[in-house]
């Protein structure tokens, strides 16, 4: 049988309630019920070092998954701050990329109108002395018509 809760002198209990006019049997029901009660509602200092013992085993297994999660956070932050610096960095090469490109994109397009520009000025010459021509030669049929006139 278990060791009962709380050392109860059953004997002893029911002797003092028949001293107070209780009959025997009444006692003794008495008396085992209020033992029962204390024996099924008390714990033992035994049961009380048990349960310190589970729960200093759950607290040291608390703290050391504690532990685990902090050191698998601290890995993710490094892991990220790595990341981090990667993004940046590859986001400052793409920005000199850009710049680059636009670099020389105005230079093609200052290229460009410079030789339109050239062109430009080229057809503009060549217009010119086509328009020349052609007034001088307009000019030649004109005098030619009217020599030919005064010759009739």
């Amino acid at each position: 049988m278990a060791e009962p809760a709380i050392k109860f002198d059953t004997a002893a209990a029911v002797e003092q309630l028949i001293e107070a006019g209780i009959p025997r049997e009444h006692a003794a029901a008495q008396v085992r019920l209020l033992a029962d009660t204390i024996n099924d509602n008390f714990a033992t200092k035994a049961d009380i070092e048990r349960l310190e013992l589970k729960l200093d085993t759950r607290t040291a297994e608390l703290r050391s998954e504690i532990a685990d999660v902090r050191t698998e956070v601290a890995n993710l932050e490094t892991g990220l701050t790595g990341k981090i610096a990667e993004l940046r960095t590859e986001i400052a090469d793409v920005r000199t990329e850009v710049a680059n490109l636009g670099t020389r994109l105005t230079g093609k397009i200052a290229e460009l109108d410079t030789k339109l520009t050239g062109k430009i000025a080229e057809l503009d010459v060549r217009l010119q002395n086509t328009l020349k021509w052609t007034a001088g030669m307009q000019v030649g049929t004109i005098l030619a018509i009217i020599a030919a006139v005064k010759l009739i």
